[in-house]
């Protein structure tokens, strides 16, 4: 939901027929999913970061970044991950020059909020 409020967010000063349909999307999609709960297990608490990035995907050559923050002690394929600490999105401002610069951009975002 994240990353369509942030695209929306982006879009609203000059809305178009496609900024009505993400909007009509997002209502649709709470609506349909609204018992949604977070779940915290047990851990060593160690704060583990997971990220992706999306690149040239936002408006004027940009690239989206977004990080999902919790807590954890084992490899997550062994187990569900706990509900998150932070989950964040970001638009890249600079423009890259390549999928791997926009990753490096992604994990100093990130890394950055993790020591605040």
């Amino acid at each position: 939901m994240l990353v369509t409020l942030s695209k929306i967010a982006h879009m609203q000063a000059v809305p178009t027929q496609f900024t009505k349909k993400l909007i009509t999307h997002l209502l649709d999609y709470c609506a349909t999913n609204s018992n949604a709960t977070i779940r915290y297990h047990p851990s060593d608490m160690i704060l583990k970061v997971h990220w992706d990035t999306s690149y040239l995907s936002e408006p004027k050559a940009r690239s989206i970044c977004g990080g999902y923050f919790y807590l954890g002690n084992q490899p997550v394929h062994l187990y569900t991950p706990n509900g998150p600490l932070l989950t964040t999105t970001n638009v890249i401002q600079i423009i890259v020059a390549s999928a791997a610069e926009a990753e490096y951009a992604s994990l100093y975002m990130n890394a950055k909020l993790q020591h605040h």
